[in-house]
């Protein structure tokens, strides 16, 4: 490729693909390499003012690269300065120093006239870093690869240019440069594929290194249309739950991913993980748990999945507390409403621990009921009161009972999840906890279910099921129990 071809293509992804202007001012990264030196030289000839920007990270001494530093600037006219860094010790040294040397760029760009900062990224590390990607079993988010232009102004002038290009360029300029030792180490496992595995690939196909290129972009561009596709579900509150029925399967999954990502962006989530995350939304009905690094718990409850940030947001393992203020005792009906005006009110008196949700045992509370009244349980408000029903009756928000088989006091009850329940129509008695599961209301939400009840005898699983006791006939009057729901979208009814 000719000088003048090649400053064209760097003008190009300037200009269409980083988004910078002919004449932007730009931070080059600088190592004292063939390709940041290249860069300099045709980011200079392309008319950006430039300052030179070397990083020492601390591991070996720079005498070429400061000599190289100070040559180029000098040759180039620009600013130059070198900035040291402290590399944090962890697992891998290479990532610690790239983040470090990334910081002090980005730094040195935030000057008097803020300014991207460019670095000498080539064809050649855009075809290791995929390549890199696909051992790691990476989707398309990873195989996107190196990007020309990150969100913190970091672009990437070479990214469409040979690494062949680029020494051939400077050595018809008669220019030198430095060759990192650290690039020979083979403990990097980029430095052992650039070495033994990216030439044997150009042995098979002269193309290789571009081709891995070319699908970097094309799952970047198939990334763009997926985020397109799911703009309109992401903007969700992942801790009020997420109705995994209304996603076609495809899109639910590529959803979770995303939400895993905007919940723990730095997160070490695997493969394996994000695939048990969808495995959890698409081919499990009832309620399960996934721990995952960073603190994330993902649970899923019937057809919704949630999100924790941390396990302390659950308490005892529940799904999300619907309704902040029943975190504080609330009083049962101290002011009543009288919903027929030939009815005498009875006040009740008494208090509803609405935080027993959140204790380990099943709290049992007991409350008399005199008359008609209106009583706001944590669940819903239940108005009790005589006369014609409504119809249709639903075992969900409206029953109603012979006054002749059934009398004041009535009684409401934390519902006994091991007591037996004969639902109405049903010739056997059975289990509270079971109703309430085929009701699906989840685990921690179970110890809110409470039992409307007459001497002994059950007549309502409030706002779940209606007892067989004391059935209606032609003949009134009636006692009329009328449920309704609380925001808690546990006891609503289901589409």
């Amino acid at each position: 490729m000719s000088a003048g071809d090649l400053a064209d293509r760097v003008h190009d992804t300037l200009r269409d693909s980083c988004g910078v202007a002919a004449g932007d001012p730009l931070v080059v990264g600088f190592s004292g390499g063939a390709d940041s030196t290249a860069l300099a030289l045709l980011l200079s000839e392309l008319g950006h003012p430039l300052r030179l920007v070397l990083v020492d990270h601390g591991n070996r001494p720079l005498g070429g690269e400061r000599r190289q530093i100070e040559t180029l600037a000098g040759m180039l006219g620009c600013a130059f300065e070198i900035r040291s860094v402290v590399v944090a010790e962890e697992a891998s040294w290479e990532a610690a120093a790239r983040r470090s040397r990334y910081a002090a760029l980005l730094e040195a760009a935030e000057g008097d006239r803020p300014c991207a900062v460019a670095t000498g990224h080539t064809a050649d590390d855009q075809a290791e870093t995929v390549l890199l990607r696909i051992l790691r079993g990476s989707g398309l988010r990873g195989l996107r690869a190196i990007h020309y232009r990150r969100e913190d102004a970091v672009v990437r002038p070479l990214l469409d240019v040979r690494r062949t290009d680029l020494r051939a360029y400077l050595d018809r300029r008669g220019v030198t440069w430095c060759d990192d030792p650290t690039n020979e180490e083979p403990r990097f496992l980029r430095n052992r594929l650039r070495r033994e595995v990216m030439p044997a690939l150009e042995g098979f196909s002269a193309t290789a290194i571009s081709q891995l290129a070319h699908l970097a972009q094309a799952a970047a561009d198939e990334l763009e249309l997926l985020e397109r596709l799911l703009a309109p579900t992401l903007d969700v509150d992942p801790t009020a739950g997420i109705d995994l029925t209304t996603l076609p399967s495809p899109i639910g999954a590529a959803l979770v991913r995303r939400l895993l990502e905007r919940h723990a962006p730095h997160s070490a989530v695997t493969r394996r993980q994000i695939e048990a995350l969808v495995r959890l939304c698409s081919s499990f009905d009832g309620e399960r748990e996934l721990h995952l690094p960073e603190g994330i718990t993902t649970r899923r409850v019937y057809d919704r999945l949630y999100f924790f940030d941390n396990p302390d947001r659950r308490n005892s393992s529940s799904a999300p507390q619907h309704g902040a203020s029943r975190e504080k005792t609330q009083t049962l009906s101290n002011s009543l409403r009288d919903t027929s005006s030939s009815q005498e009110i009875t006040a009740i008196s008494g208090k509803w621990p609405a935080n027993h949700r959140t204790t380990t045992r099943h709290t049992e509370t007991q409350m008399a009921i005199d008359g008609p009244c209106l009583v706001h349980l944590p669940s819903g408000a239940l108005e009790i009161s005589i006369g014609p029903p409504e119809l249709p009756l639903s075992d969900r928000r409206c029953v109603a009972f012979s006054i002749q088989n059934v009398n004041f006091p009535l009684f409401i009850e934390t519902a006994p999840l091991d007591g037996h329940f004969r639902p109405f129509g049903c010739p056997y008695t059975r289990k509270i906890k079971d109703l309430l599961t085929e009701a699906k209301i989840p685990r921690s939400d179970r110890a809110l279910a409470t039992l409307l009840s007459c001497r002994g005898r059950p007549l309502w699983l409030i706002g779940i099921r209606r007892s067989s006791e004391a059935p209606i006939g032609d003949d009134g009057p009636f006692l009329v129990a009328r449920f309704t729901p609380s925001d808690a979208p546990i006891f609503t009814d289901p589409k």
